[in-house]
């Protein structure tokens, strides 16, 4: 009886580390690769938001220059 528990026991033990070290399967990966993918898209996408609202930031700030100096120049051909 004892020996048998004792079968038991270790045939669960064999069975339970054999359940949680398996390897991934095929879908898993695909999954994580996909997960993974998808987040690094979002990062990007964000790095490229912020990229254009600084170059959108400089565009206004040139374009107010160019109007600056338009005035001053049809203020002196006025002048």
């Amino acid at each position: 009886m004892k020996r048998n528990v004792m079968l038991m026991v270790l045939a669960m033990g064999v069975a339970f580390t054999t359940l949680s070290c398996r390897e991934k399967t095929t879908a898993e990966k695909i999954e994580d690769s996909l997960r993974s993918a998808g987040e690094k898209l979002e990062e990007a996408g964000e790095e490229l938001e912020d990229a254009a609202g600084e170059a959108g930031k400089a565009l206004e700030d040139e374009a107010e220059k160019v109007k600056s100096d338009l005035k001053k120049k049809l203020d002196k051909i006025k002048g």
